[in-house]
């Protein structure tokens, strides 16, 4: 599970700070330089919006 932290402009479906679950196999991990771990992934790839 993870936080939308900031989202492209073809993007509809969510926004930032809602909490999604996403498919790991098509999640990009990037190191921003912190302990916290952020990943990049296609719109496409989110599986659920959780409430």
């Amino acid at each position: 599970m993870g936080e939308i932290l900031s989202v492209g402009a073809d993007v509809s479906e969510v926004e930032a700070g809602k909490k999604v679950l996403f498919s790991d196999i098509n999640a990009y991990e990037v190191d921003l330089g912190t302990d916290e771990k952020h990943c990049f992934c296609r719109e496409s790839d989110l599986l659920a919006v959780v409430e």
